[in-house]
């Protein structure tokens, strides 16, 4: 498995991709894909949340 999304109430609650292929744009890539079939299906915009926290600041 290289990554996993966690979709809830069209909100991405969770996304994950394997540090392996981090850096070889398969994270944009997948996260495009995700974007792109909410985008072509019928339910409202997807929401992401990007939380501030002492392990993953913000710069």
């Amino acid at each position: 498995m290289v990554g996993a999304a966690v979709i809830v109430d069209h909100e991405i609650v969770g996304f994950a991709v394997s540090c392996r292929a981090l850096g070889m744009g398969i994270e944009h890539t997948f996260l495009r894909h995700i974007l792109d079939e909410m985008k072509d299906s019928s339910v409202p915009p997807a929401r992401a949340n990007n939380p501030n926290t002492a392990q993953h600041p913000r710069t």
